[in-house]
């Protein structure tokens, strides 16, 4: 859970908050049996935790080992893509782009004529 000062590994317990939206409040029970708390954000965007499930066998932590590119290229390794989202910021610019292609290809196709 996280209470808005620092991100918790272990749960908290708190009041619940009726009448707000409080995202770290949020739990979804899955019809196999899982119980995930759902990725959200905190401090304005600034915070994002993503979702985490209820488990009753954890695995243990895996160590994490930098390295160069090309040896897990090599190994064969494959990575996985985690939380993979484009800022908004981005998809508005990458929009407003394509509009402005289309808008040029329509004005040159309608000289052309």
């Amino acid at each position: 859970s996280y209470d808005g000062a620092r991100h918790s590994l272990q749960p908290l317990l708190f009041a619940c908050m009726p009448g707000h939206d409080f995202l770290g409040q949020r739990w979804v029970l899955h019809r196999n049996g899982w119980i995930e708390a759902p990725r959200y954000w905190a401090d304005n965007g600034r915070k994002k935790l993503a979702a985490r499930c209820l488990d009753s066998r954890p695995f243990r932590d895996v160590e994490l080992v930098g390295a160069e590119c090309r040896g897990p290229e090599q190994a064969s390794i494959v990575w996985e893509k985690l939380w993979e989202t484009t800022p908004l910021e981005t998809r508005l610019l990458q929009e407003a782009h394509s509009a402005k292609a289309a808008a040029e290809a329509t004005k040159s196709e309608g000289q052309e004529e």
